[in-house]
C-alpha cells in the first residue's frame, strides 16, 4: 500500500465485505459490487433497485472532483455513483474539503477524479465482457440456425425449380 488513502480504502472494503457472505448478489438485479450492497437486507438487495422499489430516481449526479472542488458532474446510476462516491472517500481529507479552493488540490483532485474514472471504466468493461461473450454465443447459434434454414429452404426450392422444368419438358 503506497498511502493512508489505500489503508482507509482496504478497511472500508473489509468491513463492507463482512456484512454479506461471500458471492452475495442482488436478489432482481445480480449486481455483486459490494459498495452497491445494502446490509441488513434479506434477500439480499442493491441501492439501485432499492431506490426503484421506494419509487426515487434510479440515477444520481456525480460530482467528479467532489462538491467541495467544483459543481461539474455527471449523472449515472445510482450504484455507479455509490462506486465513485466510494472510491472518492479514500481521496486525502484535504482534497475532499479543500475549505479554501485551493487551486493545487483542485488539481490534485482532478489527477485522483481520472484515476478513478479510468478504473471505473476499465471494471465496467470487464464486467461486460461476459455478457458479450453469452450475446455473441447467442448471435452465432441464431446466425447457424437461420443459415441452416436459409440453405434447407433454397435448395428445396431449386429442387422443387428442376422437378417442375422436368415435368415441364
Amino acid at each position: 500500500m503506497t498511502s493512508g488513502c489505500s489503508f482507509r480504502d482496504f478497511e472500508r472494503r473489509v468491513i463492507a465485505a463482512r456484512r454479506f457472505e461471500n458471492g452475495a448478489k442482488c436478489a432482481h438485479c445480480g449486481e455483486s459490487r459490494i459498495e452497491c450492497l445494502i446490509a441488513g437486507r434479506n434477500p439480499v438487495i442493491c441501492y439501485q433497485c432499492d431506490c426503484i422499489d421506494r419509487g426515487k430516481p434510479d440515477i444520481e449526479y456525480h460530482h467528479l472532483i467532489g462538491r467541495h472542488n467544483s459543481q461539474i458532474g455527471i449523472t449515472i446510476s445510482a450504484n455507479d455513483h455509490r462506486e465513485l462516491s466510494f472510491k472518492q472517500y479514500r481521496w486525502p481529507e484535504p482534497v475532499l474539503r479543500n475549505p479554501d479552493k485551493d487551486q493545487l488540490i483542485i488539481a490534485a483532485a482532478i489527477a485522483l477524479c481520472a484515476a478513478d474514472m479510468l478504473t471505473y471504466f476499465a471494471n465496467r468493461l470487464k464486467r461486460q465482457a461476459p455478457e458479450l461473450t453469452e450475446f455473441h454465443a447467442f448471435i452465432s447459434t441464431v446466425t447457424g440456425i437461420l443459415t441452416n434454414f436459409l440453405y434447407r429452404t433454397a435448395c428445396r426450392a431449386i429442387r422443387q425449380r428442376i422437378v417442375e422444368r422436368d415435368h415441364a419438358s
